[in-house]
């Protein structure tokens, strides 16, 4: 696990590691500063909690008895206390909360309106852990549990999420965004911003054909040999991911995961990243909070 400030974002030689480390870390979530991390082994698989900037210890649940398909994490910095939603089915909605001021897990208190599928992409903003779900005519739609009360809330996206298109959606300055990218020959990247009114405002809706595409798609392979995909928006800058398919990453030598940066306002790309073995990349802002472990994992 690495820390990066805004600035050096495009650089990992500038990362640095958190004090919290752990070989078998396979997904990450985090709130108000804390991070919980989903460990998964030969052993089996749990999940941690920790300030990765001040503990080297977590405070690690016990061994789960489901399978964790994603998971959002909510922390109370007056208490202390936190909560983490689980999606434990690949097909349909169905969720465990582990709620540390009782120290166990059970189903949220109430359920949802609407038959869902699977929540993914989960993302705490405030008190609530929004995902993005579909329903059964397969129109996809944002689901949101506030964790206090958790209670349910559904949000139409605001423009149809393109099938062969990438999305995210991601925490930035208290407020939930949904970023796409749109890789085919119309090359766009969309930028929407959910305001606290539940109404959605387009920020931006860059033609990357225009603005420095053509130079990405020399400098990497032909057109149709990659895929561009969001990893995060911070500043004026989109930090994405660059998916080349096997045949290529094969015959080029070329690993399949590179990363470049696009700069909204030079409407230019950086240098391409080879081998940056980025994986998840969340949006996080320090604290000095801690928690401590006592009984019940609390």
């Amino acid at each position: 696990m690495f820390c990066a400030s805004s600035q050096d974002i495009s650089d990992p030689r500038s990362y640095t590691k958190t004090r919290f480390q752990h070989q078998d870390l396979c997904w990450v979530a985090c709130n108000n500063g804390m991070v919980c991390c989903l460990i998964v082994s030969k052993m089996g698989s749990f999940f941690t909690v920790a300030n990765p900037l001040i503990q080297t210890v977590s405070i690690p649940i016990s061994n789960l008895e489901f399978h964790v398909y994603d998971f959002g994490f909510y922390f109370e910095p007056i208490t202390l206390s936190y909560k983490i939603l689980v999606n434990i089915d690949r097909k349909v909605g169905a969720f465990f909360i582990f709620d540390s001021s009782v120290g166990g897990w059970r189903p949220p208190r109430n359920e949802t309106q609407i038959q869902l599928k699977a929540l993914f992409m989960m993302v705490c903003v405030g008190s609530t852990c929004y995902g993005i779900s579909s329903e059964e005519q397969g129109e996809r739609l944002i689901m949101g549990l506030e964790m206090e009360r958790e209670e349910w809330e559904s949000i139409q996206t605001p423009a149809k999420i393109v099938e062969e298109g990438f999305y995210k959606i991601q925490e930035r300055d208290g407020r939930l965004c949904l970023v796409q990218v749109i890789p085919d020959s119309r090359a766009q990247a969309q930028i929407w911003v959910l305001s606290e009114g539940k109404k959605w405002t387009q920020l931006m809706n860059l033609d990357l054909k225009q603005l420095g595409w053509n130079k990405l798609e020399q400098s990497v392979v032909g057109f149709a040999d990659f895929l561009l995909f969001p990893h995060l928006w911070i500043d004026d800058r989109l930090l994405l991911g660059i998916k080349l398919s096997e045949e290529v990453a094969f015959n080029d030598l070329y690993t399949s995961d590179l990363q470049v940066v696009y700069n909204c306002k030079s409407g230019q790309f950086g240098e391409i990243v080879v081998d940056a073995d980025i994986s998840c990349v969340l949006m996080y802002k320090p604290t000095l909070f801690t928690c401590q472990i006592e009984p019940y994992g609390k």
